[in-house]
């Protein structure tokens, strides 16, 4: 699967990452997956606002889209995603 070193370690780097800053999600009441959520200010549209993204591992085969429902196991909280997937780094990114 891994073509050099280099893929294995940045492999590794991104266990790391997703283990200490992933939160656990469901996407329309599937199993648990672990993504990141980010959250910034709306920099660059007309509306002033914040703007929520997830970013999921490609290797989970996380099938994601806009209206999908996405639910925080940890608090139970449930928003649906706006705009996505986008291909970022080689992760799949979705704005809440």
């Amino acid at each position: 699967m891994f073509d050099s070193e280099f893929d294995r370690l940045m492999e590794s780097a991104d266990d790391v990452v997703y283990s200490t800053m992933g939160v656990q999600v469901r996407v329309n009441d599937s199993e648990p997956v672990t993504a990141i959520y980010e959250e910034d200010l709306n920099q660059f549209d007309a509306m002033a606002g914040r703007v929520r993204k997830l970013t999921f591992r490609r290797t989970d085969n996380i099938r994601v889209r806009k209206g999908d429902k996405i639910e925080f196991v940890s608090s139970g909280k449930q928003t649906t995603v706006s705009s996505g997937p986008y291909p970022e780094n080689g992760d799949i990114l979705v704005i809440l």
